[in-house]
Order: structure tokens, then C-alpha cells, then sequence
């Protein structure tokens, strides 16, 4: 039997191409399997609307939120609807300030869920701003 290193050009291009045949062949699969359990995850989720509300009483509704979104990029949503720089934002519910250890819960684990109402108040000491 030859030796691989033996082979003509051919024959090792030819192993080649199969090799990378196969690998993207899996790629695909993975891809697709991946994009079945992403849809199924956010088919499951239903998604809500949440109200934001400034002190001067403008206000916002973000429609499309689901209940595994980080409070982090909800205050991303909050600095664009008000134009607000994104560090400065300050989000609270009632009485209740969400800070810095808050930013990474998930909605639902804050309790937010359909017609929440948020504040957004603005970080007036931000130092960065």
C-alpha cells in the first residue's frame, strides 16, 4: 500500500476537498441545530411591552421585551429613547433604585414583566459626564 506522502496531487487534493466536505457539512449542521433550539427558546419567551417614564413626565414604551434581557441592555434601549448618555442612566421601579449589581439580573428575576413602568432619571454627578 502507498504511503499518503506518495500519492499524486490529484488524489491528495481529491482527500482534501472530501475532508473539507465533511467539516462543513458538520459546520451546517451544528448552525442549523443551533438556530432550531435559539427559535424554540424565543418561541417559549413571550414577549412584553415596558413603559419609561421621566421625571418631566415624557415618556417611552419599549415594546418587544422578554424576560431573560439583562436590565443592562434595557438601559441601553432607555439611554437611546431619551438621548441620555449610557452610563448616566438610572432606572428604578417604585421606590426602588436598580444599581450597579442589578445590571446583569435578568427582567424577570427584577419582576419587570408586562406594563411594568420604569423611571429613567439621569445621573446628574456622573463624573463622566
Amino acid at each position: 500500500m502507498a504511503e499518503p506522502t506518495r500519492l499524486p496531487q490529484a488524489l491528495r487534493e481529491l482527500e482534501a476537498a472530501i475532508d473539507a466536505e465533511v467539516d462543513f457539512a458538520v459546520l451546517r449542521a451544528v448552525r442549523q441545530r443551533l438556530n432550531e433550539r435559539l427559535t424554540a427558546r424565543i418561541n417559549q419567551l413571550e414577549a412584553f411591552e415596558v413603559t419609561l417614564v421621566r421625571p418631566s413626565g415624557d415618556l417611552r414604551v419599549v415594546s418587544g421585551c422578554l424576560p431573560d434581557d439583562a436590565l443592562d441592555s434595557f438601559r441601553d434601549h432607555a439611554s437611546r429613547e431619551f438621548a441620555l448618555p449610557r452610563d448616566a442612566v438610572l432606572l428604578c421601579r417604585g421606590s426602588r433604585q436598580f444599581g450597579q449589581r442589578d445590571l446583569h439580573m435578568s427582567l424577570a428575576d427584577l419582576g419587570i414583566c408586562q406594563g411594568a413602568e420604569l423611571t429613567c432619571l439621569h445621573d446628574a454627578l456622573c463624573r463622566r459626564y
